[in-house]
């Protein structure tokens, strides 16, 4: 029965990648626009695009942190390292 903890591991794994890499993408796109100027509605587009990154990959961080602060999440995720 220890597949259960394999798959908690790697998808808290994967979750937490996923939260930092929306969170890059978020803050590049956001730098992309303001590098673009807001003569046309591509960067407003861009802009409001790497926002909604930031915003995804800050509530998946948090979703993520909240997770392992649950005594039953931390006790199988205890359990990755061995």
């Amino acid at each position: 029965g220890n597949d259960m903890f394999e798959s908690a591991c790697s998808a808290m794994r994967k979750t937490t990648f996923l939260s930092v890499a929306f969170i890059v993408i978020g803050s590049l796109l956001a730098f992309a626009a303001k590098l673009m100027g807001l003569q046309t509605i591509l960067p407003v587009i861009i802009s409001y695009l790497g926002l909604f990154f930031l915003l995804a990959g800050s509530v998946l961080l948090a979703v993520t942190v909240i997770a392992l602060l649950l005594p039953k999440v931390s006790r199988q995720l205890s359990l990755c390292q061995h």
